[in-house]
């Protein structure tokens, strides 16, 4: 449930098999997914996304990438829009809601 999500700010989950981060801009609603591949992150008191050895990523449209690096490392958004649940449950009833 979304406001789940923009409560925490920052989510790590899998898939399909990939593992993902969810960002989540709680002035703004606005849902960012990127695939994290072994990364962990977690948000800072400022809000800021860190991974385990405390190196800051921005969130951007296309990509999540490292603050100050090559971009070569970024890693890739997904594909993702924010549905209604009654209307997503209508086509697609097997779906598993996260209970974060």
């Amino acid at each position: 449930p979304l406001d789940r999500l923009l409560r925490r700010g920052l989510v790590l989950d899998e898939v399909g098999g990939e593992s993902v981060v969810l960002i989540a801009e709680t002035r703004t609603g606005a849902v960012r997914a990127y695939l994290r591949g072994p990364n962990h992150f977690e948000l800072t008191a400022d809000g800021a996304v860190v991974d385990a050895t405390g190196r800051r990523w921005i969130p951007k449209e296309a990509a999540l990438v490292p603050a100050g690096e090559d971009e070569e490392v970024a890693l890739e958004r997904l594909p993702g829009h924010i549905a209604l649940w009654f209307g997503w449950y209508g086509f697609y009833p097997d779906t598993e809601l996260w209970d974060g």
